[in-house]
């Protein structure tokens, strides 16, 4: 016997999506200073040089994933550490962060 599970999917979706969309303007508004928004899912797979993930357990499980390409990653660093983020260490630890925040944000 097997269960169609697509359409609670999309209902479980629908409520959570919009709570993690406003935890990442939030956590991007005050830690980076920049805005963002949802856009279309397009055809074209972004560069993912850097990549930070954070698990989530309770209610709802997963893992939430922050991936971009190394120029943006370095430009969200600057933006959080200043000029002293230098080193892709330093890079990847404030991607990391973000992240966390992130999660952190949206299970409040």
């Amino acid at each position: 016997m097997s269960t169609d599970t697509s359409l609670a999917t999309r209902s479980h979706e629908e409520n959570w999506l919009p709570i993690l969309e406003l935890a990442v303007e939030e956590v991007f508004e005050i830690m980076v200073g920049c805005r963002v928004k949802p856009v279309a899912q397009s055809e074209h797979t972004p560069n993912a040089e850097f990549t930070a993930m954070v698990g989530m357990a309770g209610s709802l499980c997963g893992i939430l994933t922050v991936c971009c390409d190394a120029k943006t990653a370095r430009h969200v660093a600057k933006c959080m550490l200043g000029d002293t983020a230098d080193s892709e260490e330093q890079v990847a630890d404030a991607l990391g962060e973000i992240c966390n925040m992130i999660a952190g944000n949206f299970k409040n």
